[in-house]
């Protein structure tokens, strides 16, 4: 280990001790030191500077001295099926063959490089985010609906309304219901956009429109708004938004305000709670009205399985009433 603001790890393995992995740009734990014994996927730091790249060396001490290769030549194929659901098709596009360099020199003075060559020094991954394996960016600081007017809140995977499911889940409600305060008057609540982005998508429905945006920070994630007396009629897709920008007002009484977030996964479309990407200083808003865990306003799909809804078509014809489906703001 050196520096130990932005350190260089290296580690030996201990099955192949030939092989030697170099770690650049570290900022390691503290319990990481010179000696100590480490275990496949334990963290030994984090990313130390952002305005630097992370980087990875391989070296082998092999019988004619010591050789870098590449880390994606090591790697095994179940990790590289990871890389390849990235869009990257072959190993070799991670590799720049030395014929290819030789054809192609770089010069250098001393340690730098003073030529850069024709050949792409970088390959780009087109990786969809993997709440699975990611986590949830909290990253939504505007709530979408007038906050004072809500009353109750279905809760996710409900069987309030009527299916709502992505490509992993079936015969579910998986958005929120907003059930606003008072029994007239729904037509006034406002609504906003939740976060920078792009319209992506605008349906007209029975009542008001359909309005799904796609955020310009996370673009995987779209937000779809439901019922919704648009401010501006002529809003078309591809327009940008920004965040706390008036959308409209709630189209009327008779219905509840809809909320749902869809992340386009490495495996598909899949629909999460909106509750899952609220920041925590707009969380804590909820909090102060009652709710103790996000995990109040959602019901876990091993909940929803061994209590199932059955469906027609989108319709809830059974299983309703197993399980609450609204928690009650104070």
């Amino acid at each position: 280990i050196q520096d130990a603001d932005a350190a260089k790890v290296t580690i030996q393995a201990r099955d192949y001790p030939d092989f030697q992995f170099h770690l650049f740009n570290i900022a390691p734990l503290q319990s990481i030191t010179t000696g100590s014994a480490l275990t496949a996927g334990q963290q030994i730091g984090t990313h130390a500077d952002r305005n630097k790249p992370a980087g990875i060396a391989v070296s082998v001490n092999s019988t004619r001295g010591l050789r870098l290769i590449s880390y994606f030549s090591v790697i095994t194929d179940s990790l590289w099926h990871r890389f390849g659901e990235c869009h990257v098709p072959t190993m070799e596009d991670f590799i720049i063959g030395k014929e290819q360099r030789d054809a192609d020199p770089l010069t250098c003075s001393g340690s730098t490089f003073t030529s850069s060559g024709h050949l792409q020094s970088w390959t780009e991954m087109k990786c969809h985010w993997d709440v699975d394996t990611w986590g949830y960016p909290r990253f939504v600081e505007v709530n979408y609906i007038d906050f004072d007017r809500i009353f109750k809140i279905s809760r996710f995977r409900s069987a309030v309304g009527h299916d709502f499911s992505d490509d992993f889940e079936k015969c579910r409600s998986m958005k929120h219901y907003l059930w606003l305060n008072g029994d007239t008057g729904w037509e006034t609540a406002r609504l906003y956009v939740p976060v920078n982005g792009v319209i992506s998508q605008r349906r007209e429905e029975f009542m008001g429109s359909q309005i799904w945006i796609r955020s310009d920070d996370y673009p995987d994630f779209e937000f779809g708004i439901f019922h919704i007396k648009l401010q501006d009629s002529t809003l078309a897709i591809g327009d940008a938004v920004t965040a706390g920008q008036l959308l409209g007002t709630h189209y009327t009484t008779r219905t509840y305000s809809d909320i749902a977030v869809s992340v386009e996964s490495p495996r598909g479309r899949k629909l999460i709670s909106y509750f899952e990407v609220i920041s925590d200083a707009l969380w804590q808003r909820y909090q102060n009205r009652g709710l103790t865990s996000r995990g109040d306003v959602i019901i876990t799909k091993e909940e929803r399985d061994v209590s199932p809804l059955t469906c027609s078509g989108e319709t809830f014809i059974s299983g309703t009433g197993a399980l609450e489906d609204w928690v009650t703001l104070k």
